[in-house]
């Protein structure tokens, strides 16, 4: 969903070939980061709920309380912010 957000904002400012080609180069900076973060997170979640570190039910939540705390503090309309900034000083640069 957050994918859908961010690149919906960006192509709503296009205009031309080069600003379609920038939006996708500024999706990806932005957004790549964030879905490796998930990634990451979802295999150490994995290992955790698969009894790698142990599956006493008084500690899985210690563990993988933490695995997530990055998504519930991302703040959406910052995120988009920044990506239509960043879109904008490509698009000066050209």
């Amino acid at each position: 969903m957050e994918d859908t957000m961010v690149l919906g904002a960006l192509l709503e400012t296009v205009s031309s070939k080069e600003d379609f080609e920038c939006a996708f180069q500024v999706y990806n900076k932005v957004r790549r980061p964030c879905c490796q973060r998930i990634i990451n997170s979802s295999r150490e979640a994995g290992h955790i709920l698969c009894g790698q570190f142990g599956l006493q039910a008084d500690k899985l939540h210690g563990l993988l309380a933490p695995q997530w705390n990055f998504l519930f503090g991302l703040d959406m309309s910052d995120h988009k912010r920044d990506a239509l900034h960043k879109m904008r000083e490509i698009q000066q640069k050209t």
